[in-house]
């Protein structure tokens, strides 16, 4: 019995560790760019990512922009204890802007993630990090202070007009949903496959990010980057890429 206590307490303790990692960790031991590069304009608080899209618009807002994911340059790689913590240089270039006033064509801000070193033994599992190139994001800024905070995110369509996404749900006990999303994970790795340079292009993992009135949206992408987006209609299972962004 002492023994089972022990086993279950020394669980708990990893588990809190792991996730203290994550979301507790004091103002003292949050991990610290070692540099900032000089075309950032923004920031994020304690540069940590904004996961999920339901975050946002908080009431001290001044400024709303809609901006999709240009680039996402690591530049710096830092260790703290058994965590490695990768620092990125992310851009948004700016689609609209809905509220107040911001002079600059992109966003620019800094934000990290974290994984445990190869000695650590630590296992984790995580969403993706949220900022791949192509995705479309609302922010939403304090500008009160010399340097904009973004205090709100959602992720947005990226269809025109980039309004709030319709997240599909997939109930698998439903035998007609569970068809649904076969044919689609099925007409869009046959595309994959006919495309000219797919064999010069990585293969990664295929995820049904939004669904519309009439198609589905589903990123090809990997943990850290977006390989493209593609539209299925839901009548005929036909596959297009969506066309990058231009400018």
């Amino acid at each position: 019995m002492i023994a089972e206590k022990i086993g279950v307490l020394s669980l708990v303790l990893m588990i809190s560790l792991v996730l203290g990692c994550e979301e507790n960790v004091s103002p003292q031991r949050l991990p610290q760019p070692p540099s900032v590069p000089e075309a950032v304009n923004c920031c994020l608080p304690t540069n940590k990512p904004i996961y999920f899209h339901r975050e946002g618009p908080p009431k001290r807002a001044d400024v709303g922009v809609s901006a999709y994911c240009k680039e996402v340059k690591e530049y710096a790689k830092t260790v703290q204890g058994d965590w490695v913590n990768y620092w990125y240089e992310i851009t948004c270039r700016v689609i609209k802007i809905t509220e107040g006033q911001w002079a600059e064509p992109n966003l620019v801000f800094v934000s990290y993630d974290s994984w445990p070193t190869s000695q650590s033994g630590i296992l984790v599992k995580k969403a993706e990090f949220p900022y791949r190139t192509g995705k479309v994001f609302h922010f939403w800024l304090n500008t009160s202070k010399d340097s904009a905070l973004i205090v709100g995110q959602q992720q947005r369509s990226v269809i025109p007009p980039h309004g709030v996404i319709k997240q599909p749900f997939w109930d698998f006990k439903d035998p007609n949903r569970k068809q649904t999303y076969d044919r689609i994970m099925k007409a869009t790795t046959a595309f994959l496959d006919q495309q000219k340079d797919s064999t010069t292009k990585p293969r990664g993992a295929l995820k049904v990010i939004e669904e519309t009135h009439d198609a589905f949206v589903v990123e090809h992408y990997d943990y850290r980057h977006s390989f493209g987006m593609m539209l299925v209609d839901k009548g005929t299972y036909k596959v297009r890429l969506i066309p990058p962004f231009s400018k």
